[in-house]
């Protein structure tokens, strides 16, 4: 009977080694995938700079009379910065489940979309659809740069998600 017991023992013992063990390990891949995200979100920055200057820009250029073919090269440019972002917030998305992220990645490529519809429709098209859209734009700018505050996107409120994503809404397309 002492045997069996000191079996027993032994066998629980084992099982809770291996239990702190695994709970260890289970806790640094999730930190280790954690700091992977950030370090993703943080190769966004220069482009999410770039994104939080999109309507005064291009109210200048519009303002100034710029040439349509300067136009739709910072269309395009700002074009691929936004999928670039949005993209980003797609894969934050799909490896932590945040809604918040979703939001962002929709409301972002939203925008990316829209300049790309804009591109589509040639010169013409293209200023006018800026120029309908500039006020839209504008709160874009403000966005980037409240986003711009936060180092960690885990820390991004979901109100300002929420903000983003409203205000592609009133994109006129």
């Amino acid at each position: 009977m002492t045997g069996r017991k000191a079996l027993v023992v032994f066998v629980i013992a084992l099982l809770l080694v291996a239990s702190v063990f695994s709970t260890y390990s289970w806790w640094q891949c999730r930190k280790e995938k954690r700091e992977i995200l950030v370090d993703v979100y943080i190769g966004s920055q220069l482009s999410i700079l770039a994104l939080g200057e999109i309507g005064d820009l291009m109210e200048h250029q519009l303002q100034n009379n710029a040439s349509k073919i300067v136009l739709l090269i910072y269309t395009m440019d700002y074009r691929d910065k936004a999928y670039e972002v949005g993209h980003t917030f797609l894969i934050l998305y799909l490896h932590s489940d945040e809604d918040k992220f979703w939001k962002l990645s929709v409301a972002i490529r939203n925008l990316a979309d829209f300049l790309s519809t804009a591109l589509n429709g040639g010169p013409e098209e293209c200023v006018h659809k800026l120029g309908e859209n500039l006020e839209t734009l504008k709160k874009f700018d403000a966005l980037f740069k409240e986003l711009r505050k936060y180092e960690d996107p885990f820390d991004i409120p979901a109100g300002l998600a929420e903000e983003f994503f409203n205000t592609s809404e009133q994109l006129k397309w």
